[in-house]
């Protein structure tokens, strides 16, 4: 009787460790940045986007989000760092004027959502690319091209969202960008 009791509470016990394992392998940890630098040496929150220059966000050992600027273009890249993989890069865009930012996928970039989205800060029109599992575990990158005539917009404000993957566990980690006269 006693041995039916010990092998009953060995196999909850056991139970228990495995759901907990579970539960916490599927668990999303929150990353905040470890260090973020513009290429125009202003070190503030949200960070600037120069012309012809770029801003990044590192998140410690797991990823490293850029903003570019090159010829016209804004290119938004999340890249991972070693044994990680990118599952998904986010991009939300709140500008005062229109719609007048194409987007097109660079490398990595699998699916592609476009929609427009409610949030705290207010409307803000939301592109999500999800990887291409076939792709390996590279960079995801989404380039956009502002057609909105010089003069109208001033700024446009970036929130990247960025989850990344190492074994069961997810990372997600998210930092704001503004470009400064974006149709230069």
């Amino acid at each position: 009787m006693k041995r039916k009791y010990l092998l009953w509470g060995s196999l909850i016990i056991i139970g228990l460790v495995g759901l907990s394992a579970l539960v916490y392998s599927e668990s999303t940890l929150n990353l905040r940045p470890t260090g973020y630098y513009s290429s125009s040496g202003e070190h503030v929150y949200p960070t600037p986007v120069p012309i012809h220059g770029e801003a990044w966000a590192n998140f410690s050992n797991a990823f490293v989000i850029s903003v570019l600027r090159k010829s016209g273009r804004i290119i938004v890249r999340a890249e991972p760092k070693e044994d990680y993989t990118i599952e998904s890069l986010k991009v939300l865009i709140y500008r005062q004027y229109g719609n007048d930012l194409y987007v097109d996928t660079g490398f990595g970039a699998g699916s592609l959502k476009v929609y427009r989205e409610k949030t705290r800060n207010g409307w803000a029109q939301v592109v999500e690319a999800t990887p291409q599992k076939d792709l390996g575990k590279g960079s995801v990158e989404l380039i956009f091209m502002d057609r909105t005539p010089k003069n109208l917009e001033k700024l446009i404000s970036l929130r990247v969202e960025v989850v990344a993957k190492k074994g069961f566990r997810r990372y997600r980690g998210e930092w704001d960008f503004t470009v400064p006269n974006p149709s230069e």
